[in-house]
Order: structure tokens, then sequence, then C-alpha cells
């Protein structure tokens, strides 16, 4: 994996062509965005003892997903909440039940 990354890293020093930038032309940094996504990871290792590893990752990837790019219409909003319940189940099918990784039982819910 080392190797891997080395060459990638390799690569992509020998492809990098000088870059001009103009005034205009500096992307906009997003501290607000960022404050936000540390707020929710923060929020999620708070809860995933109270709530539980399928709850908490649940409303962890939602909250996540609808920081990062606001819903706008139904049909988003129901993607978003398709993947965060889809990523869920997922991870803890994988963990849970195929690798046999106890995962944290929430003290609320008691799942």
């Amino acid at each position: 994996m080392a190797v891997a990354s080395a060459l990638l890293v390799l690569q992509d020093l020998m492809k990098r062509a000088p870059v001009t930038v103009e005034a205009g032309d500096m992307p906009r940094r997003n501290y607000r965005l960022v404050v936000i996504a540390f707020a929710i990871v923060g929020g999620y290792v708070a809860l995933l003892p109270l709530l539980g590893f399928r709850v908490a990752t649940l409303l962890f990837v939602g909250a996540l997903q609808a920081a990062l790019g606001r819903p706008r219409t139904m049909r988003q909003w129901l993607v978003v909440a398709a993947i965060a319940v889809g990523t869920a189940l997922v991870s803890y099918f994988v963990f849970e039940r195929y690798l046999l990784v106890l995962l944290p039982r929430g003290a609320w819910t008691g799942f």
C-alpha cells in the first residue's frame, strides 16, 4: 500500500503543470462548512454509546450528507434518507454479521 501511495504521489508530481492563478480565480474557503462537519462528527461520537451504532450511523450519514449538499426537493431528501439507511444497514451486516465485530449497543435504545 505504501508503494502504491508513493506511485500515486509521483504520478501527480510528474503530470503537474505550472498553474497561473489570477486574483479573482482563487477558490473560496468554506470554514463554516468545516465547523459544521466537525460538529456533526462530534455529535456522532457523543450519540454512539447512547443510541447505538445503527441509529447513530443513520443520523450521522443523513446529517452530514444534508450539510454537504442541502437537498432541495422531496426526491433529494428521499435519496439522502435511502443512502443513510443503506449505509447503516450495510455497515451493520458487514461488521456485526459477516466479520463478527461487536458494534456499540445504545444505552437508550438497547440495540
